[in-house]
């Protein structure tokens, strides 16, 4: 009797310690999965035309191997070498088609796979018409209504951005479409000072933006008051417009001297042809006057050559 009680005890623990193993196989074959990275561009993600950024992804584990990119794109994807805790890649001379959405994950030593992606959106700008802000000033519940005004271009899919300087991000994006009526409204609290601007963007490819907007400056006094909201242009958007206006005069655009050929000769053969309709009109009406002149002389000498018939029927109507 005690030695199968002894054979049962046996048994039992040997089958408790075979249920303790078990967790530890199955995290082999399932690992735990890996937090996502931080994904930040600096200075930040709405960046002028040829200007440069620099993305930064960072992973909470040290010697982390990243991959770092662009969407849909093999060329701008980037696998980097375990570097301790962040890998970067650096966006020079940025143009419109280097806009779009950025990627990063990693792995370790220890991970069977790669982590989820983390994302950035990236906006070029200077593509679109610039839309301008505005404010209203509402002192009985202490804040500030920033008003976007967009204006109208036929685009859809649109992000509209306030942006706030000294930021790497937008303060606050809302997408719209293009049954918007084209104005957006943020509030915010009287004691967030600082320089604010606006931004639309193309939230899907390809990735227009457009100029931003004039900058509302508002600050707050150190006695509590505060100081009225100013505009002011941006000296740099001011800059590049003047510069786009330029590459779009037609003597700085590819085959722009055929275009201006064309158009002058065309207006020339209008010129011509209108010309040579009037000289034709002008001859029609001279070789016409002589032969009306003729038969005015004819019928001027018929009365008198016919006159002694008119006679003679006069003289037939005279009464017997």
């Amino acid at each position: 009797m005690h030695t199968e009680c002894l054979l049962l005890l046996c048994l039992g623990l040997c089958l408790g310690y075979e249920e303790e193993k078990k967790p530890d196989t199955d995290s082999a074959f399932f690992p735990v999965t890996l937090p996502k990275p931080l994904l930040r561009a600096w200075p930040s993600s709405v960046a002028e035309s040829r200007s440069n950024v620099t993305l930064t992804c960072r992973s909470p584990f040290r010697n982390s191997t990243f991959c770092l990119g662009k969407l849909n794109s093999t060329e701008l994807e980037q696998r980097l070498s375990p570097v301790g805790k962040d890998a970067e890649l650096l966006l020079t001379d940025l143009q419109p088609e280097d806009a779009g959405q950025y990627f990063c994950a990693y792995k370790t030593a220890d991970s069977q796979g790669w982590s989820k992606r983390e994302h950035v959106h990236l906006v070029v700008t200077g593509s679109l018409p610039k839309p301008s802000l505005s404010y209203t000033l509402r002192l009985e519940d202490h804040r500030l209504t920033l008003q976007c005004l967009i204006p109208y271009n036929g685009t859809e899919y649109l992000a509209v951005a306030l942006l706030k300087a000294g930021l790497q991000a937008p303060l606050q994006v809302m997408k719209i479409r293009k049954d918007h009526p084209g104005i957006m409204y943020w509030s915010v609290m009287i004691q967030q000072s600082g320089n604010y601007s606006c931004v639309y963007y193309q939230w899907d490819f390809p990735y227009l933006a457009s100029f931003p907007s004039n900058f509302l400056k508002y600050t707050l006094r150190d006695e509590g008051g505060y100081e009225r909201p100013e505009t002011t242009e941006r000296p740099e958007t001011l800059q590049r417009e003047i510069e786009n206006e330029a590459l779009d005069t037609p003597s700085s655009k590819p085959g722009s001297t055929r275009l201006i050929f064309v158009t002058v000769f065309t207006c020339i053969s209008i010129v011509l042809l209108f010309l040579f309709i009037f000289l034709i009109y002008r001859c029609t009406q001279h070789n016409s006057a002589p032969g009306e002149s003729t038969e005015r002389a004819s019928c001027a000498e018929v009365p008198d050559e016919e006159a002694p018939e008119s006679a003679d029927l006069g003289s037939d109507l005279e009464p017997r």
